[in-house]
């Protein structure tokens, strides 16, 4: 039987890579169940891990990677520099159940830096806008 998705837990770790690391919020939305806005990025090597209060309007076979968007912008606090996250966990659970994986991406791929201001990261160009998991998975 499924069970409508009630927790959301983000997991994101900040690459090692110079520069990558940053104070900056992210904003997670999957339409209909969650709009988070987070300080996920991190430190060199740090992961972080945060759990969301979720709608319970979706199963959790009903989400997929390209529902699953991440974004910056200028108007969040600490967001005005460049950002390289090396993996990210998605999982959700129903009340009563346990997390379930609902999307991973154990290595990010090093051309998708985050940033409000792309200038703050030029080769790669900074992601500046939305980004779905989709996106990075198929940048891999």
């Amino acid at each position: 039987m499924a069970t409508p998705i009630t927790k959301v837990m983000w997991i994101m770790s900040t690459s090692t890579e110079a520069g990558a690391d940053s104070e900056m919020f992210v904003e997670l939305h999957i339409p209909n169940l969650v709009t988070a806005e987070e300080q996920i990025a991190g430190t060199s090597g740090e992961t972080k891990i945060v759990e969301i209060d979720a709608s319970g309007e979706m199963m959790l076979e009903e989400i997929t990677p390209s529902d699953i968007e991440l974004s910056v912008d200028g108007d969040t606090p600490s967001s005005f520099n460049a950002w390289l996250p090396s993996s990210c966990l998605l999982l959700a659970k129903g009340t009563g159940t346990n997390y379930q994986l609902v999307c991973a991406v154990p290595n990010w791929p090093a051309s998708l830096w985050f940033s409000a201001d792309p200038s703050d990261h030029t080769d790669p160009p900074a992601v500046s806008g939305m980004l779905t998991l989709q996106n990075v998975l198929d940048a891999i």
